[in-house]
C-alpha cells in the first residue's frame, strides 16, 4: 500500500517544483519542454471549450496543483492523464462560481464594492510590497521579461508574446518555460516575504502583550 502523501500547508510553487514537474513529463529537458507546451495548449483548449473564463490562468493553476502533489510525495505514473483529471475537477470548481457571478441582477451593478477593513488593506499592501521587493531581486533582463510577458490581455497578449519570443530569438515554448520558472521563483520569494512579515507582526504582538502583563 502506498504511503499517504503529506499535505504542505504553506506550499508555494518554486523553480525546483517546476523542474520536478518537467521531469515527470520527460527526463530529457528539451523533450519535456515540448510536452509541457503541448499539454498546456490542450488544457487551455479544454477550459476554453467548457466556457471557463481565463483558460490560460486555469491551465497554469492545473500545473500548480499537480506540482504541489508531486512535492507532497504523490506517485504519478501518467502525468498528462493526471493533469486532465485535475483540470476536470478544477472546471467543476470554477464554473458554478462563474455562473453565479454572471447571473447577478443588473440592478446591483451600481453598488460600490464592500468596504475594505484595516487588516485587509494592510495585507494587500504587504503583498504588494513583497511583490515589489521580489521583483527587484531579479536581474534587469529577467525583470523586464516578466513585466513585458504579462503586460497585455487576450489576443494582444498572444501577439505580444510571439513578438517577445522573436525579439529574444527563441521559440514561444522556450519563452514560456523560462517565464514560468521566473514566476515560480517570484511566487516562492513572495510567499517567504509574506510569512516573514506575519512572523514579525506576531512577535511584535507578543512583545506588547508581555509588556501589558
Amino acid at each position: 500500500m502506498s504511503q499517504t502523501p503529506r499535505r504542505e500547508k504553506n506550499w508555494v510553487l518554486n523553480a525546483d517544483s517546476f523542474d520536478r514537474l518537467l521531469t515527470g513529463l520527460n527526463p530529457n529537458r528539451e523533450i519535456a519542454g515540448e510536452e509541457y507546451e503541448h499539454l498546456r495548449k490542450v488544457l487551455v483548449n479544454f477550459f476554453d471549450w467548457r466556457g471557463c473564463a481565463f483558460p490560460e490562468d486555469l491551465a497554469d493553476e492545473t500545473f500548480n496543483r499537480v506540482a504541489r502533489r508531486i512535492d507532497e510525495g504523490e506517485e504519478i505514473r501518467n502525468l498528462p492523464d493526471y493533469c486532465y483529471g485535475v483540470a476536470r475537477r478544477l472546471a467543476l470548481e470554477v464554473l458554478p462560481k462563474q455562473s453565479k457571478q454572471e447571473d447577478e441582477p443588473p440592478e446591483f451593478e451600481h453598488l460600490s464594492a464592500p468596504v475594505e477593513d484595516a487588516d485587509e488593506r494592510r495585507s494587500r499592501e504587504e503583498l504588494y510590497e513583497c511583490f515589489e521587493h521580489c521583483l527587484s531581486q531579479l536581474n534587469e533582463e529577467n525583470r523586464e521579461l516578466v513585466i513585458q510577458y504579462y503586460q497585455t490581455e487576450k489576443r494582444a497578449k498572444i501577439d505580444n508574446r510571439i513578438a517577445l519570443a522573436n525579439k529574444l530569438g527563441v521559440s514561444l515554448n522556450v519563452l514560456r518555460v523560462r517565464v514560468y520558472r521566473l514566476r515560480a521563483a517570484l511566487e516562492d520569494c513572495i510567499g517567504k516575504c509574506v510569512q516573514e512579515k506575519a512572523d514579525q507582526q506576531a512577535k511584535a504582538r507578543n512583545a506588547r502583550l508581555k509588556k501589558k502583563n
